[in-house]
């Protein structure tokens, strides 16, 4: 709810928005739109009004500016909010829509499941006309919502696609996406490649992924001169749960190369005692025979 500087402040965009489109406003007018509209915040006012003035020649009205702050809540037109329902007639589809879309389709979609689209369009416009107008009569702002489907590749990529547009919270995103599907770099939402660690995004937005280690070159080449590693491991473009998980892999990586080569080592150090044992064993034996031949003599 505006205060009173907030109210004068819309009074004042309202006549100035009027006289953008080519008309004047009484002050009647004004006063009785200020108060319908007053119950909007301030950051959503300006929104609508500025599109108002960008996007509308007709006569200013308060559902034109309603219309418009339909836009910066996220409320779906009516077409639109019907097409993004047909989606969710395919059970493999992670489908994101608002409560106001779900409760239509709820009415639609026993007509749609009976092939009659005609009829169940009808019906969904009806009810999601009679449900955004009692949203619109009460205040309420059509809440973020999403159907899950059963194809998993498609769900991950969806969510992060909305989260990253704007249409839904991360609270939200997290509730469907688990922490290994996903990493959060730099506030986006990047899928985690079932096949090796995915990154993040390059200076152009781009998702990339880790390049796999050579073939044999065993899991030192993660962090070794010769991977290809260490330029993106500075770049502060992995995600921190990413880049910790490289790093304790490199850490174990080298402990491990560091217990080989110990190993070895002692393994060398017990043959090369054994084998000066036998040459030991072997020259006191010459000496034992060439003293009996001796003896002989």
């Amino acid at each position: 709810m505006l205060d009173e500087q907030g109210i004068a402040w819309l009074m004042g965009e309202l006549v100035a928005t009027a006289e953008a489109t080519g008309q004047t406003i009484s002050e009647n007018t004004v006063t009785l739109m200020a108060a319908d509209l007053a119950s909007f915040p301030q950051s959503q006012l300006r929104m609508a009004l500025s599109r108002t003035r960008k996007e509308c020649t007709g006569k200013l009205t308060l559902k034109l500016i309603l219309d418009q702050l339909d836009v910066a809540q996220g409320r779906l037109a009516g077409n639109e909010a019907w097409a993004l329902a047909l989606r969710a007639r395919e059970e493999r589809d992670t489908v994101v829509w608002t409560d106001e879309v779900a409760q239509a389709w709820a009415v639609a979609a026993p007509m749609a499941s009976g092939r009659d689209l005609v009829g169940a369009r009808m019906a969904f416009k009806d009810a999601y006309e009679r449900i955004t107008q009692n949203a619109r009569d009460t205040f309420k702002r059509p809440e973020p919502q999403i159907a899950v489907g059963w194809d998993n590749a498609q769900r991950i990529a969806v969510v992060t696609e909305a989260h990253n547009d704007g249409r839904i919270p991360l609270a939200l995103a997290l509730r469907v996406v688990g922490s290994h599907e996903v990493a959060q770099v730099r506030g986006r939402l990047v899928p985690v490649a079932s096949g090796g660690l995915q990154v993040g995004y390059d200076g152009q937005g781009v998702p990339f992924k880790l390049p796999a280690p050579a073939a044999g070159a065993g899991m030192l080449a993660l962090g070794g001169p010769q991977g290809a590693l260490p330029a993106v491991m500075n770049s502060g473009l992995l995600a921190p749960n990413v880049a910790q998980r490289i790093r304790e892999i490199q850490a174990s990586a080298v402990i491990t190369d560091r217990k080989k080569k110990r190993r070895a080592s002692a393994q060398a150090r017990l043959e090369r005692w054994k084998l000066g044992q036998a040459k030991r064993a072997a020259n006191e034996a010459v000496a034992q025979r060439l003293a009996q031949e001796a003896g002989t003599t």
